[in-house]
């Protein structure tokens, strides 16, 4: 069986708003994404940074924050993901 994974949609990073939380510009569009990351992440959260997200319809926040760019490098923000 292979995976297919959901498209993600380039944002730039606002700053997080609770702990599992975060506040992205998609476009024009300003939105709130659940963080599955509950640490810190301190290194992690540059507002400003660019990020990416995965849809999930249906849900509360219909938004999830996957990726971010740091020094020219993707790093995961989804630990449900390694």
């Amino acid at each position: 069986m292979i995976h297919r994974w959901p498209p993600l949609h380039e944002g730039r990073l606002v700053r997080r708003y609770e702990r599992f939380i975060v506040e992205v510009q998609l476009g024009r569009r300003l939105v709130r994404a659940h963080c599955v990351n509950p640490g810190r992440m301190e290194g992690m959260l540059v507002p400003g940074a660019r990020v990416w997200l995965s849809e999930a319809p249906g849900r509360k926040l219909p938004w999830t924050w996957e990726l971010v760019e740091l020094d020219g490098r993707l790093v995961g923000a989804n630990t449900t993901l390694p």
